[in-house]
């Protein structure tokens, strides 16, 4: 640094460090320095602690959404210091606290119901197990035919009729139809043909020849039924094995043409031949052989 004086006419030439000149200026720049980077950080601490503070209550209500999601109910959260928070919080309890109810309410509900339809189921089962023993009992079975499906159910007496186990095996219409004896089976498949396309009902009887070669003889009432749309959509019925009735009305009419013919005054030969040709039909034999003999004669057997 330079000084110059006038009274004198001197300069003065002095040297001072510079480090004792920069020294001083980069210690107050640094006391600056730190004080700002010490607000800085106070700042921001200040700034997390504040955001931690605020952002806690929306983190515990996300994971109290995330239990109620899977299913616990009973999940609270405690209130907040903040008001608008605080407002959250008590809409929650209030949304859990309803849920619970309508939870139970529903649960009440479905037990109710789950009582209801096991009275009825049971009630079904006894009134399906009262008609199969009924239809047993008279000999009459149930069916279905489903005319869009063109499936067949049968009832257990149904299958009995036919010479089946309940179930034994699946009722089809080609099933049904080969099961019907040759002779009869024509005109059971024109009625049949004929009340499909003209509705209403049918009655129908025919032979039918079980598994085993014997035959029944069948009497079978339908009527049809009308869907929605107004087409014909489904065929139940019902069919009886009348085969013991019509055996006794043969034999019936045949007792009543012998005592006709007995009584009427022909040969000795024809009312014998009345008689074997009646004695096999009532007593369904294979054959009637009378023999006359004459007192003493010995009959060699």
């Amino acid at each position: 640094t330079t000084s110059y004086i006038d009274t004198l006419n001197w300069g003065v030439i002095s040297e001072i460090p510079r480090e004792k000149i920069i020294g001083p200026i980069y210690t107050i720049i640094l006391s600056v320095t730190g004080v700002i980077v010490l607000i800085a950080l106070l700042s921001v601490g200040i700034g997390l602690l504040f955001v931690s503070r605020l952002l806690k209550p929306f983190t515990l209500l996300g994971n109290a959404f995330d239990r109620v999601s899977s299913g616990d109910y009973t999940t609270r959260m405690d209130p907040s210091s903040v008001k608008e928070i605080d407002n959250i919080v008590d809409g929650f309890n209030r949304m859990t606290q309803e849920i619970k109810q309508a939870e139970r309410k529903l649960k009440e509900l479905n037990e109710s119901l789950e009582d209801r339809v096991k009275k009825r189921t049971s009630q079904l089962k006894e009134s399906e197990l009262s008609l199969n023993e009924a239809q047993h009992i008279a000999g009459i079975g149930s069916w279905e035919y489903n005319l869009e499906s063109q499936q067949i159910t049968w009832s257990d007496e149904q299958y009995r009729i036919h010479g089946y186990e309940p179930n034994e095996i699946e009722p089809t219409y080609e099933k049904v139809t080969d099961a019907i004896h040759p002779d009869d089976r024509k005109v059971f498949l024109e009625k049949n043909r004929r009340c499909i396309e003209e509705g209403g009902t049918y009655s129908n009887e025919y032979r039918i020849i079980r598994p085993d070669g014997s035959e029944r003889i069948i009497y079978s009432q339908a009527k049809l039924i009308r869907g929605d749309s107004g087409n014909l959509t489904r065929m139940p019925g019902t069919a009886q094995d009348i085969t013991e009735r019509k055996r006794n009305e043969i034999n019936i009419n045949a007792i009543n043409s012998l005592n006709e013919k007995l009584f009427n005054p022909d040969r000795l030969e024809e009312k014998l031949s009345l008689i074997t040709n009646s004695v096999v039909k009532i007593f369904n034999a294979d054959f009637c052989r009378i023999w006359i003999t004459k007192p003493g004669d010995k009959c060699d057997s």
